[in-house]
Order: C-alpha cells, then structure tokens, then sequence
C-alpha cells in the first residue's frame, strides 16, 4: 500500500514506524513460484530440490542462484500480486503495515508445484527481524509436511533477526535444517561458504 492507502486504513506513516512488536499473522495470501528449470535435478541423495525466494533488491535472488547452481533441480521466484514501491524507505512502510495488520496482498499464481519435490530451499530478506510478508505467504499456505526445509537470508543490517526460529515455528510439520544468512552486498561472492554449509547439513557432497 501507498502512504495514501495506509492512512485511508487509519495508520499514518509515523505510527507505522513507531509501532513496537511485529505480528506473524497468518499469511491470507496465495504463494506464488515462477520455475526456471525444465526438469528435476537431483541432490546427493537422489531427492527432488526446488529453490524458491522473494528477492526485492536483488541480493536474495543472487543467492538463491548460487544454491540452486550447487544443488541443482529447479529455481522459482515468490512474488507478489502488487509490487512493493521502488521506493525503499515507502517499501519499508508498506511492509510493516502488512506485517502488523494482515492486510497484504495475494502473491502471483504458482507455476510448479511444490509437493513434487522432497527438499525445499527457501530464500527471503530479513524484513523488521523476520522474513518477507511473501515468503510468510508462501509458507503458511503451502503444504510442507514432511518437507525438508533449508532456509537462507539476506539481510542489510539490524540486531533483530527471527527469520530461521519462524521458519521452525510456521513449518512445524517439516525438517527444517539450519540455516545460511549473509549480508546482502556479500550475496554474489558467496559461492565458497555456501558449499561449505550445503555440505555442513548434509544436502550436498
């Protein structure tokens, strides 16, 4: 939402940045996954792999291509129906809002499908100490029971971060393995360390 639609809704700007706690409501939007691959691709074990993300400025996309080059099988995107503004410091507040109210926006409609695959990759920005209100979306309405997770971030700054403790906490019913985060600008270079922690948890040779 716009600054005008924030206040329509009886929340200005000002409150929004100065509102103390962020709730993880549950998510009443559609996942979205955009693939890029033709075909599954097998990680060490022989399990299915989709590596999936919300990326707004970049970063998280350039990691999720890192991981997806190193694990194979398919990439997609998580994107919503409405794009946050260009404008970062009006993204942020945008955001915010959605994360304390529950009022967001659906996300694109899927193109694969994510009960086809065993381990699922799940990338998101560190937004006010958790994860992207797409990547919440994506989780909470999507099946994963059973499901090995492998959750990764970007992130640009900020103490706060709860972002693999609710990934655990949404997707209760899944394997959720310990977690890769970097800061944004080190995403691209980050080939080394990423296989160091795929081969850590045990999802690559």
């Amino acid at each position: 939402m716009s600054d005008t639609k924030n206040q329509s809704d009886g929340i200005s700007r000002r409150q929004l940045l100065t509102v103390g706690a962020i709730g993880l409501a549950a998510a009443v939007a559609a996942p979205v996954l955009f693939s890029t691959g033709s075909a599954f691709a097998a990680a060490a074990d022989g399990k299915r792999v989709l590596t999936v993300f919300h990326s707004r400025s970049g970063n998280t996309k350039s990691l999720a291509t890192i991981i997806q080059g190193q694990l194979g099988g398919d990439l997609a995107e998580i994107a919503p129906a409405t794009p946050y503004s260009p404008d970062y410091d009006t993204a942020t507040v945008e955001a915010r809002y959605q994360l304390i109210t529950g009022k967001r926006p659906g996300n694109l409609p899927l193109s694969v499908n994510p009960a086809s695959y065993d381990i699922i990759c799940v990338g998101s920005p560190l937004w006010w100490g958790t994860l992207s209100v797409p990547v919440i979306a994506f989780l909470t309405e999507t099946d994963l029971a059973g499901k090995t997770i492998v959750p990764f971030s970007t992130n640009g700054g900020g103490s706060r971060d709860k972002t693999f403790d609710d990934v655990k906490m949404i997707c209760a019913n899944s394997k959720v393995l310990d977690g890769f985060k970097i800061g944004g600008k080190r995403a691209a270079g980050a080939r080394s360390d990423v296989a160091s922690w795929l081969r850590d948890i045990g999802v690559a040779g």
